[in-house]
């Protein structure tokens, strides 16, 4: 009956969210941050850059496929050093 008396302050304090507390650090604006100080080229934090010669043809037939729950399956090359397969 003791180590319950004890031990229900521990599991009171479990429960909320702990990233709620107060003097607990909240992201502001930390992921816009990043992004303007990680980029190299200013403008690709406005604008991505890719193959001018693209129509987005096949980047718009995979975002179709996911949408559709009819994504390809991955995958592996047994030959490859990412196969999982030891040296």
């Amino acid at each position: 009956m003791t180590r319950l008396i004890l031990a229900l302050p521990l599991l009171l304090a479990a429960c909320g969210d702990p990233y709620q507390r107060p003097g607990t650090w909240q992201a502001t604006g930390v992921n816009d941050a990043n992004l303007k100080t990680e980029a190299t080229n200013k403008t690709d934090v406005v604008m991505g850059h890719g193959d001018p010669g693209s129509n987005g043809t096949l980047d718009a037939a995979a975002v179709d496929r996911l949408q559709q729950d009819k994504a390809k399956k991955l995958t592996v090359d047994p030959t490859s050093s990412l196969a999982g397969g030891g040296s």
